[in-house]
């Protein structure tokens, strides 16, 4: 048409973009707007919109940007909140946080009002990173901006957390949304139930599920799978059976991913037999089976050392048109190790690379594993260049293997087994206690030791070491080679241990019962942790430094968290200090602690405002600007509630607002937004309390007039160089002291 010279108007160019984004097709998309733009007529933002949002949906966020900015360059377009939730959204979906997490900030920036899902897709993907601090702070951004939050955002945060292995961080949020007025859809508990699933967590599964049928929803075949697979990661197949009855009984129609779970949990019990009769099952229904299904039946056939009845069901996967991936090769190529195959294992290996298809780690060390049990080091090398030719890196079994490839042989290869140690060292892995024990088998105890020491490896290897000489390993005895002796390494080892072990059993102890406060309990909590033993200040300081990780890390329990330290004041021993020093009492610790940490947060946001950065280091270093900033407020909540405890002195608080903003110019001029938060949420808590004494009285006018006075300044500029919200707060505490 356009070859032609026929005239196209604006309005059919728009058409064509429109259909060019639905069919997925986001580069003809650009050319049609380009056309449209050559051709002088006027291109709106809601074509170049529908075009990154094409990019976007296809998982090409970057080329959406770079399409943006360049017409932004070029054409002088001005991006709407539209365009730039696009690239949020787009960029949130990709697990890439920093970037969502910029172009979110940049619309805050520029006053336009992003939309729920926008600032859900960002919080998830923080979520899906295992931040969930960060994935509060745009929740808190929605709630300060009255967003209700809509279904799907709320799926997509508990989803994300769930993939980050935050499932507790995603019932969190989820409980704070009920208190808000949301109810939880049945989508939200089947991501809370998957996420459950992942991790192995049956019993918190077990809980959600009750709670989802006490609020009268209805499971679907998502709830039941969720579950089943829960049962079946942990072995526990009769309780996954009966979960498939009820499915059956709910007239719920199990699928594929079903007969999949309860074939892998019968591949985990070594159960061929059951997991043939599910497959049986399975297709008895007329559900076909899938590459993953097959390979469970596979796994479940090595296990067992049934390499012919492995074969057969690859054979059978094939001859269903089903292609089987490196997984299901693996899983074959291992059961021929099992069974000191090392020809049919290598056999497998070259039969996978002849299929097109690149072996993995999994398939490699599983080879290697078939030359260590038949003792076959010469083959060992060739096999390790060739993963190294093919970019495929050695993991810990891989090495593992190789080298007990040498300790086998006769006589051992020790300088291979060597080699083989410091390639794997070399690569960044930390040996684990098997790879040590393999090692000393090749070279003996003693050598192992040397070179554990030289390449930086001892703590593990003492581990190992000193545990051995309770095992009958060889080479034990009186070694004294590199100026130790085994005596002296276990007695040590020994004494290091049990002193370890206390530790963690006492902090473990203090923890569970910090995790189980509530109003209801203060006065059990403090009792039960004033009766776990305290041997000295090291334990007071154990205790202290636990409280203050549970107030960072849930802000809004600071004022319970405050009722529980005055409890716990004067409760503890006094323990002697040396010298001169004053004697280590609780509170003494306590408020050292508190000063310390707050020293600490303001020194790192200090010394991150260098502005000495390029771009992609900005967008890292502004996330983990604003995650230190979001500590320092939330312990300016706890020193807030302290102060009204009567257990923090009013001195203290003018120590921190100075630190902070400085009560004049000559001492910070010009206050970073987040030190302003900070003393705005300081504040809004211990202002009534302020307000009863003349001294405190006096300090709260100076600070509002400082505050108003940054206030002044930052609306005289052209470009304000504080966000609304922070003007917000200004403008709140002021009027909320002036109405009281």
């Amino acid at each position: 048409m356009l070859g032609q010279r026929v005239c196209i108007n604006g309005r059919t160019f728009g058409k064509l973009i429109r259909a060019a984004a639905e069919a997925a097709e986001p580069e003809r998309g650009a050319w049609f707007l380009e056309q449209q733009y050559a051709s002088g007529l006027e291109v709106d933002v809601v074509a170049y919109t529908t075009v990154a949002d094409a990019f976007s949906k296809a998982g090409r966020p970057d080329e959406a940007e770079a399409f943006l900015l360049r017409a932004n360059a070029q054409q002088g377009l001005v991006l709407d909140s539209v365009a730039m939730g696009a690239l949020s959204s787009g960029f949130a979906k990709l697990g890439q946080a920093e970037k969502a997490q910029y172009w979110l900030e940049e619309m805050i920036r520029q006053g336009l009002e992003p939309s729920p899902d926008s600032v859900g897709a960002v919080a998830a993907a923080w979520a899906q990173r295992g931040k969930p601090l960060h994935a509060e702070m745009c929740l808190r951004e929605m709630s300060g901006r009255h967003l209700e939050p809509s279904p799907s955002m709320v799926t997509s945060l508990v989803h994300g957390c769930s993939k980050g292995g935050q499932t507790k961080a995603g019932a969190a949020f989820v409980e704070q949304l009920q208190k808000e007025g949301t109810t939880p859809t049945v989508e939200v508990y089947n991501a809370m139930l998957s996420g459950c699933a992942r991790r192995g967590k049956t019993r918190e599964a077990e809980a959600k599920f009750r709670e989802m049928l006490d609020a009268s929803l209805q499971p679907d075949v998502i709830t039941f799978n969720s579950m089943i697979d829960a049962y079946a990661k942990h072995g526990d197949l009769a309780a996954a059976e009966r979960l498939l009855q009820q499915m059956n009984a709910a007239g719920i129609s199990p699928d594929t991913i079903t007969f999949t779970s309860l074939i892998k949990c019968c591949a985990k019990l070594g159960d061929v037999s059951g997991a043939s009769k599910w497959l049986s099952e399975m297709q008895r229904r007329g559900l076909d089976a899938d590459v993953v299904t097959y390979t469970a039946i596979i796994h479940a056939c090595a296990k067992k050392g049934k390499v012919e009845e492995a074969m057969q069901w690859m054979e059978h996967m094939q001859s269903s048109g089903l292609k089987a991936d490196c997984v299901a090769w693996a899983a074959l190529i291992n059961a021929y190790a099992k069974r000191s195959d090392a020809t049919g294992a290598l056999a497998l290996l070259r039969e996978l690379a002849a299929q097109a298809s690149e072996p993995n780690v999994v398939a490699y060390s599983a080879v290697l594993k078939a030359f260590a049990r038949t003792a076959q080091a010469d083959r060992v090398g060739s096999l390790l260049q060739e993963m190294q030719g093919l970019a495929v890196t050695p993991n810990l079994i891989t090495w593992t293997s190789a080298i007990e490839a040498c300790a086998k042989s006769q006589p051992r290869r020790r300088e291979e087994a060597e080699d083989l140690l410091r390639q794997a060292i070399k690569s960044g892995l930390k040996p684990d206690a098997k790879l040590i024990r393999t090692m000393m088998r090749a070279v003996g105890a003693p050598r192992c030791m040397s070179l554990c020491r030289e390449l930086g490896a001892t703590e593990a290897a003492m581990d190992v070491f000193a545990s051995s000489l309770l095992s009958g390993l060889p080479e034990s005895g009186e070694h004294t080679e590199n100026g130790f002796t085994l005596q002296a390494i276990s007695a040590r080892k020994k004494r290091a241990d049990e002193s370890k072990e206390m530790r963690v059993s006492l902090r473990a102890e203090r923890r569970s019962k910090l995790n189980k406060l509530c109003w209801e309990n203060v006065g059990l909590t403090t009792d039960g942790l004033v009766r776990v033993e305290v041997q000295n200040a090291d334990d007071l300081q154990q205790i202290v430094t636990l409280l203050i990780r549970k107030v960072l890390a849930e802000p809004y329990f600071s004022d319970l968290y405050a009722e529980l330290v005055s409890w716990l004041w004067n409760k503890y021993q006094v323990f002697p200090a040396e010298g001169d020093m004053k004697p280590h009492s609780f509170a003494r610790i306590f408020l050292n602690t508190v000063q310390a940490e707050f020293e600490d947060l303001l020194a790192k946001l200090e010394s991150g405002q260098t502005g000495l950065f390029t771009h992609n280091t900005e967008l890292e270093l502004g996330v983990e600007t604003k995650r230190i900033s979001e500590t320092l407020r939330a312990l300016m909540m706890f020193m807030g509630h302290l102060f009204l405890k009567q257990l923090l002195a009013l001195r203290v608080l003018d120590h921190v607002v100075e630190e902070l903003i400085g009560l004049d110019d000559a001492a910070r001029p010009w206050p970073e937004g987040y030190r302003i938060e900070c003393v705005c949420e300081l504040f809004r808590i211990v202002g009534c309390k302020l307000d009863e004494t003349a001294r405190g009285t006096e300090m709260f006018s100076t600070l509002a007039c400082r505050l108003r006075e940054i206030n002044a300044k930052y609306q005289s500029l052209a470009q304000p160089v504080c966000s609304k919200r922070i003007d917000f707060l200004i403008d709140s505490l002021l009027r909320i002291r002036e109405n009281s």
